[in-house]
């Protein structure tokens, strides 16, 4: 894979090319109570529909944190929001993917319990995550209570997808192959072990990250078998979760490798969030490269993102035959203000970088 600037831009073509799929990367929407979805919302169409001219979207990628501090408000608002966008932008249910973040951890779920030193013994030891919390008391996770959690995100994500999210964390790493593009998306929640008292918590549960990986290959081998898709079809597989994988507030260095199985299953692309500002390089796994491409913060406060940064969100177009994936970001300075291309990130640039060549699978 090639990373180039805009001046790599081909120009001057004989028969025109079909339109390339275009998927929005939209993450940390920090929804609260005191937003209104519609004008959170407006902004951003203009942006795609007058600025871009885009009548319609392939994809809707939505990196988590669709509420600011897991507000039912905002949970609400981010359902209102989400359903409005993929009804103007010719998108159905089935097109929107989407994974949860620390925000949509909820906090106020009673998920602990408490013990007293002496209730430990030999047959019921002492849990690895007990909080000592004064005299010979301990505070304890009430497993059956723990998952639910992320009960607020599940009710939005059925609502939004029709499908279920499992509470499970061993189950929360998912895919959906689309065989008319040819795209696979692969889902983990890296927010799983987070809780109030272990807020930055971050983790790839590790039966979860293995169950997405047999489900990766299962769901291809079920559409060859289908006949969905031929046998040597090309396809460009992307990872989608919402922690970073460089820099403050990443993904455990211990669960990186699962980066390099990623690259052995044919995947070359990680879309994530988190971190309020863009992200973009290469993470080498052996001797092949998944490229990340981090979105910013699409509607957090000023106060959340790093200095100076403004609401951002990226488009990706892909070429159909897969020789080019081409990342649009774009800012807005001002609150409820119009969006415009980011150039600052991007010396010299026009507010877009493209990975050339990406690394493709063939089945």
């Amino acid at each position: 894979m090639a990373i180039t600037s805009a001046a790599s831009q081909e120009t001057g073509t004989s028969t025109p090319k079909p339109q390339p799929v275009r998927i929005l990367h939209l993450s940390d929407l920090h929804l609260k109570t005191g937003d209104h979805a519609e004008e959170v919302l407006q902004p951003l169409l203009l942006d795609l529909k007058v600025n871009q001219k885009l009548d319609k979207l392939d994809y809707l990628v939505v990196s988590g944190d669709l509420a600011d501090k897991a507000s039912p408000d905002g949970f609400d608002l981010s359902e209102v929001f989400l359903s409005r966008l993929i009804e103007e932008m010719g998108l159905t249910p089935e097109r929107l993917v989407m994974t949860p973040g620390n925000h949509d951890v909820d906090y106020g779920v009673d998920v602990f319990g408490l013990m007293r030193e002496r209730e430990f013994s030999a047959t019921r030891p002492k849990p690895a995550n007990a909080r000592h919390i004064g005299s010979d008391v301990y505070e304890v996770v009430l497993a059956d209570k723990y998952p639910q959690r992320f009960e607020r995100f599940r009710r939005v994500y059925h609502r939004l997808t029709g499908v279920d999210y499992p509470l499970d964390p061993t189950l929360q790493c998912h895919n959906r192959l689309y065989e008319e593009t040819g795209i696979q998306f692969l889902m983990l929640n890296t927010a799983c072990a987070i809780d109030r008292n272990f807020p930055v918590r971050i983790e790839l549960n590790p039966a979860a990250r293995a169950n997405g990986l047999r489900e990766a290959r299962g769901i291809v081998s079920r559409a060859i078998q289908g006949k969905q898709i031929e046998p040597g079809r090309k396809l460009l597989r992307i990872a989608v979760w919402h922690h970073a994988v460089s820099g403050d507030r990443k993904v455990p260095d211990e669960d990186l490798a699962y980066l390099e199985l990623l690259a052995d299953a044919g995947f070359c692309l990680l879309l994530h969030g988190d971190v309020h500002q863009i992200r973009a390089g290469v993470e080498n796994a052996f001797d092949r490269g998944i490229y990340v491409a981090g979105a910013g913060a699409f509607h957090a406060g000023a106060g959340d993102r790093p200095e100076s940064t403004p609401r951002l969100y990226n488009l990706l177009e892909i070429e159909r035959d897969f020789e080019w994936i081409r990342v649009h970001v774009r800012k807005q300075d001002r609150h409820g203000g119009r969006f415009e291309a980011y150039k600052r990130w991007e010396k010299g640039g026009e507010g877009w970088f493209e990975i050339t060549k990406p690394r493709v699978s063939t089945v």
